[in-house]
């Protein structure tokens, strides 16, 4: 039994903020390229790249240069909206962009461990001069960095404590509140 290790003749690959491994903060802009690579011995044709984005992303702030936004995490490229997918030559690379915006802390809710994954998909024209199925998949996931908050809180009632004193409080007389702190994250546990 043997193995080979075959270069993929439709390449693919995905990078967030320009790198393939990094972690995200909730509310950072985030700026996405896929890099696609005719390695055959045949001109493609036709290609349709999709990316799908999953994870605590705002959907309206997503965005394809040069493609189309088909629903709140899926984006696509296609001739009808870039010209330069007709036709991709042997040996040629380029390189598509998209951007979208984590989720602010305040809008991420009460997420754990949150990831931001980017799926793509590229395929081409399958005609008499392609052997081989041509499509490539990339997939890269990012870490959601956590971000800590602190809410205080005075209350008079609605506590296991019965509170004394008057209600709104007057001068000269004693009102006691119970203090009720709540620490947490959003995106993840703190060490």
């Amino acid at each position: 039994l043997t193995s080979e290790i075959v270069e993929s003749k439709l390449f693919i690959q995905t990078a967030l903020q320009g790198k393939r491994q990094t972690s995200i903060a909730l509310g950072e802009s985030v700026r996405g390229e896929i890099l696609y690579k005719n390695n055959s011995n045949v001109p493609l044709r036709n290609l349709v790249i999709t990316a799908v984005i999953d994870g605590p992303i705002d959907p309206s702030s997503l965005k394809a240069f040069g493609g189309a936004v088909l629903d709140s995490k899926t984006i696509q490229w296609k001739v009808a909206t870039d010209p330069l997918l007709k036709l991709l030559s042997v040996g040629e690379t380029r390189t598509l962009s998209f951007s979208f915006n984590a989720l602010r802390s305040n809008r991420a809710g009460n997420i754990k461990n949150a990831e931001i994954a980017v799926n793509a998909r590229i395929t081409a024209e399958k005609d008499e001069t392609v052997d081989f199925t041509p499509e490539g998949n990339s997939a890269i996931i990012f870490q959601v960095q956590a971000v800590p908050y602190f809410i205080a809180k005075a209350l008079y009632s609605g506590t296991v404590i019965t509170n004394v004193g008057p209600i709104p409080p007057k001068m000269g007389k004693e009102t006691t509140y119970t203090i009720i702190w709540e620490i947490g994250s959003f995106g993840g546990d703190l060490s």
